[in-house]
């Protein structure tokens, strides 16, 4: 039975609880710029797009949210009495103080064993919200941008830029926000509480496996539904493909393959069901493979065995679920593209011109489209094929000296693909990002011989981040910001460290990279985590 207060605590929140701001909904005056027709089009898109968002809110953020605050207040209220029949006092008041108080809590901070544990629960489920919420006001965005981009384009190809200029305004309206949207209101007080001030963060330094080789930990990191990390990697003193993943603080590693030489260029996804999937090289066969977890067994299937391919890896799953592969055809030097539709894999050259392929990123766009950068090896460029529903298109992105090496491709909140990538003839780490009608190029890092393993990912707030390897000095590093305005750090300098990067956002937005320790020849993972309280950032970080 809930107690009399709760609902009237609740509906307080209900009352009180504002909402996200929501994307893509600014109001733009009418212009002579477009017809009436087009107005009337614009704004029924824009009145369609808040409606879904609002929809959106209430049913991955508001409702849940409230409910789980209702569930978290009955669970200290169970506390109190267990605390109180056992005659611990101190710990029953405890419990009943934060009952009343009716605040959520902004992290596990109870000195009360059993109250921080049902609080690491109850801010689990809260995250899985807030991604879920996430997720989704980036698809209703994506979908929203596109139908703008494809009115802008018809008005610019007729020659009516003032009407292009106007939606143009309408998408940068939208895109700009979208990072705000998705801040979904976190950590509501009650009544006349105060928001708690967010934990510090350090970067904590583990490792995961310590038996590995000469090419051991080509890692893949990739997050589950949870929040838990987990890493698919290339064995190479059983020449295996295990998978880690993180349970109770400890990491736990089992063989996913071991028949033959396998497991090389793995790529790791979980799919839409939260089931870890795996695409890789069975180096003894020559073969692309794909194996999914499923109901406690891996499957494993050949996606492709018509010549010696399967380097250069990467998985993505589309909206419909279903996942796609790209790779590198080491037989005919082409980069080649795998998707499945539920029952079998449709396999194409995406680029057959030259020594192309190496190094692919795939990734779906917000239009659900794949989307693959990589390394042109005759013309030493850097290169992008984007599909658009029909056909593949190749564009030449950087062909200033030999780039494109150790490509990593991401979106960004506005929907738009940005690449990471190095520039093999200066050492430089570099970065190329679209802003809707051009591809902009920038250095990230010049000092000392940089970007090689590199990794992209944007925060869920909206920054782009890469991991890579400082060959000058054999340090891992990470740099955070925008084109012209980035944050380098050291994450780890102890040896030769930070070969194969893999970075990943969990869903509470903290981020870690998964690593190769070339010196102690294991696999690490670094992981940024709220600090212990009293304890100064400094204590805990890496050295510089």
């Amino acid at each position: 039975m809930i107690p009399p207060r709760i609902p009237l605590v609740i509906s307080v929140i209900l009352a009180t609880l504002p909402l996200p701001a929501l994307p893509g909904i600014e109001k733009q005056p009418t212009s002579a710029g477009l017809s009436a027709d087009e107005d009337r089009e614009i704004k029924s898109l824009q009145a369609d797009h808040k409606s879904l968002l609002l929809q959106a809110t209430k049913e991955e953020w508001t409702r849940p949210l409230a409910k789980l605050q209702e569930q978290y207040l009955i669970r200290m209220e169970q506390l109190q009495k267990q605390f109180a029949k056992a005659g611990n006092l101190e710990k029953a008041l405890a419990a009943r103080s934060i009952a009343r108080a009716g605040k959520f809590p902004a992290v596990a901070d109870s000195e009360v064993q059993e109250i921080a544990s049902a609080q690491e629960i109850f801010l689990r489920k809260q995250d899985q919200f807030r991604s879920e919420q996430r997720k989704r006001i980036e698809i209703l965005t994506g979908q929203h941008v596109a139908k703008l981009n494809s009115i802008k384009l018809k008005l610019t190809r007729a020659g009516r830029l003032d009407g292009a200029l106007i939606v143009e305004k309408q998408i940068q309206s939208a895109t700009r926000t979208a990072a705000i949207g998705q801040d979904s209101p976190v950590q509501q007080s009650l009544p006349e509480e105060g928001r708690p001030v967010p934990a510090q963060l350090h970067w904590k330094l583990q490792e995961v496996d310590h038996s590995l080789g000469i090419l051991g930990a080509q890692a893949c990191l990739d997050h589950d539904r949870e929040g838990q990390p987990a890493i698919a990697y290339f064995d190479d003193i059983t020449n295996n493909l295990k998978f880690a993943t993180l349970k109770g603080g400890k990491w736990h590693v089992i063989t996913v393959a071991s028949t033959g030489n396998v497991g090389f260029s793995p790529s790791l996804r979980f799919s839409p069901e939260a089931q870890p999937a795996i695409s890789y090289f069975d180096l003894n066969n020559g073969e692309l493979k794909f194996t999914t977890l499923n109901k406690g067994e891996w499957i494993q299937n050949t996606v492709d065995n018509s010549s010696t391919l399967g380097h250069s890896t990467s998985l993505s799953f589309g909206k419909d679920g279903q996942p796609a592969v790209s790779y590198y055809d080491l037989t005919n030097k082409n980069l080649k593209f795998a998707g499945f539709d539920g029952t079998k894999w449709h396999l194409e050259a995406v680029d057959s011109g030259g020594d192309v392929g190496r190094y692919s990123s795939l990734v779906h766009g917000p239009d659900g489209h794949p989307s693959i950068a990589y390394y042109d090896t005759t013309n030493g460029d850097l290169k992008f094929a984007s599909f658009d529903g029909n056909q593949w298109i190749n564009q030449v992105i950087d062909k200033a000296g030999n780039v494109g090496r150790y490509s990593a491709l991401d979106y960004s909140p506005a929907g738009l693909p940005s690449i990471a990538y190095r520039d093999n003839g200066a050492g430089n780490l570099k970065f190329a990002d679209f802003d809707g009608t051009k591809w902009n190029l920038s250095v990230v890092d010049s000092e000392g011989d940089v970007g090689k393993y590199n990794s992209l990912k944007y925060s869920p707030e909206g920054q782009a981040a890469i991991s890579y390897y400082d060959a000058t000095h054999g340090d891992l590093k990470l740099a955070t910001g925008k084109a012209g305005s980035w944050t380098l750090q050291k994450l780890d300098h102890k040896g030769d460290v930070g070969w194969f990067t893999s970075l990943s956002y969990s869903s509470a937005g903290q981020p870690s990279v998964a690593y190769r320790d070339n010196t102690g020849t294991s696999l690490k993972i670094a992981s940024q985590s709220p600090l212990p309280a009293g304890n100064s950032p400094k204590s805990k970080s890496p050295k510089p």
